[in-house]
């Protein structure tokens, strides 16, 4: 039983006597609420985060330099996109006669949970239009123990060519022939009702690609909403939760072009008609053939360069990494379709409807290392939503056109660093400009001490970092900073950050912020992916 707290009332503590006294569960749970009320509970341990587009509170910290809402303030620095390791396909054509033997298209998920990686993903059998219908993609399932072999089980769920052996999931709600085009899964463990702890968006034939919304208790078994479809059409390869907002990126209408589009919403079944655009690629020029006229305005240039399916998100709590469909046309064959390429590029976001590049119309990963000639269909990577930190590594699935889903991997959170730019040490300007350095946005560490530690790579033994602490006016706190900063000379993905006599900031400090010195003889041999802040 919780006791009362000093200076309770005479009153009160007869009040509680007779509580203590009955055994009533009922009496006890109204004794619990007058306690609360009087004594609440204190807050969750968490960091709070304050960046320009407002703050969250995350029980840990990460920060991208590359990200200018985490890192708003950079001296002498430049963005490096770091290319993965391909590791290959992971997710095969079946057989004939099974539900993707004819296509594997990885417009779907990956979703750790516990320790079982699922995959969902559009299958195309090879039975498909032996009755003269359509081709139809349906959503399938796979499994994985470390998310490079992959197992297709036998799920019994869905008729197929007269068996049920096959790795089908059942949407209740919508009839075999109801084509899928696209479908992205979320995983909420913690929604209070169990039978919606999956959901799903859907861009389905039958409603000419409107958005539509499915629930699931575990993954395999699927109800459709009976409200469908919700939202405008669009066509999505992302879906995130910030706070407590839902939220929808893909391609809209390609009646309009190709834009990425986010759409949002509190219960994940009213969404908007309209759209957030935060990346829209059309451009607009004057015609060649006449001189600039200020009086004619410009003409719209016809597209190069698209956004295809939106954005694969990555939510890390005060950061989103987004992967993008890098679509672009082949000025060679102009208007065609089949000589499409679809890159990878990379954004950052800190909520989701604002996002930025940080190396501009440069892809982190290509497709021309995919392209094969006598193939119409290859030089299109797909994003997709697959992204996981496992070990010492980055994950990232992807597809490449219908040939089945890919893996590629980099060293853990090492997709982008910033390094000393040419300019940075150039030593007349040093005692004007500063050394290269970069801040941080505010961070309020709480009452509880945490940790700091560096994802960085030292090239050689005459390069250094040193990180300082400094207030919300960019004080230097003399604990952590100046002859106090420990200079960190090794590499590694989490190396520890000390200060002379600390090894933590201390609880209740207040507002701080990072700031990352790059320092030795040769700065240019400095290279940092990521700050965290973590409990100790």
């Amino acid at each position: 039983m919780v006791q009362p707290e000093t200076g309770t009332s005479h009153g009160e503590e007869k009040l509680f006597d007779r509580f203590r006294k009955s055994s009533s569960l009922v009496s006890g749970l109204l004794w619990t609420l007058i306690i609360h009320s009087k004594c609440p509970m204190p807050p969750e341990p968490n960091f709070e985060v304050s960046m320009g587009t407002g703050s969250v509170h995350v029980p840990d910290v990460v920060l991208f330099p590359y990200d200018p809402y985490c890192i708003p303030f950079v001296r002498g620095l430049r963005v490096h996109l770091e290319a993965p390791t391909r590791e290959g396909r992971v997710i095969e054509r079946g057989p004939p006669g099974s539900t993707d033997a004819h296509r594997v298209q990885y417009y779907g998920t990956v979703i750790r949970v516990g320790d079982e990686f699922r995959m969902w993903y559009l299958g195309l059998g090879d039975r498909e239009g032996e009755d003269g219908r359509a081709h139809d993609l349906f959503v399938c399932y796979a499994t994985s123990q470390d998310g490079v072999s992959w197992e297709k089980p036998s799920l019994g769920l869905v008729e197929y060519g007269g068996s049920t052996h096959n790795n089908r999931v059942l949407i209740r709600g919508l009839e075999e022939s109801d084509r899928h085009y696209a479908a992205v899964i979320l995983y909420e463990p913690e929604d209070p009702d169990p039978s919606r702890r999956f959901k799903m968006v859907l861009e389905l034939a039958k409603y000419h690609g409107q958005l539509s919304v499915a629930y699931s208790a575990d993954g395999l078994k699927w109800d459709v909403s009976p409200n469908n479809p919700v939202g405008p059409l669009i066509e999505m390869s992302g879906l995130t939760k910030v706070d407590d907002t839902y939220m929808v990126c893909g391609q809209g209408g390609t009646a309009a072009g190709r834009k990425m589009e986010i759409l949002v919403s509190k219960d994940f079944e009213h969404w908007p008609m309209a759209p957030a655009t935060p990346l829209n690629r059309e451009r607009h020029e004057y015609d060649h053939n006449r001189s600039v006229n200020p009086w004619m305005p410009p003409i719209l240039k016809r597209p190069e360069k698209e956004n295809h399916i939106g954005a694969g998100l990555w939510n890390r709590g005060n950061v989103i990494l987004a992967f993008y469909g890098d679509y672009r046309w082949n000025p060679l064959y102009e208007g065609e379709r089949k000589h499409v390429r679809i890159n990878i590029g990379f954004m950052t976001s800190p909520d989701g409807l604002h996002y930025h590049e940080p190396v501009p119309d440069i892809p982190i990963m290509s497709a021309a290392e995919n392209w094969i000639a006598e193939e119409e269909w290859d030089a299109r990577l797909l994003q997709g939503q697959g992204f996981e930190n496992i070990g010492e590594k980055t994950c990232f699935w992807y597809g490449v056109a219908h040939t089945g889903a890919y893996l590629a991997t980099w060293p853990r959170d090492r997709m982008a660093c910033v390094r000393c730019s040419e300019y940075g040490n150039t030593k007349c300007l040093t005692s004007i400009l500063g050394t290269p350095h970069f801040v941080s946005c505010p961070i309020d560490p709480g009452s509880e001490d945490a940790r700091v530690y560096l994802n960085v790579d030292l090239a050689s033994e005459h390069a250094a970092v040193t990180v300082e602490l400094v207030d919300d006016g960019f004080v230097p706190l003399p604990e952590y900073s100046g002859e106090n900063a420990i200079p960190i000379t090794e590499s590694g993905l989490h190396v520890p950050v000390k200060w002379k006599n600390k090894e933590s900031i201390s609880g209740g400090q207040g507002g701080i912020r990072v700031q990352v010195n790059y320092g030795g003889v040769r700065l240019e041999d400095v290279s940092v992916y990521a700050v965290y802040l973590e409990r100790k």
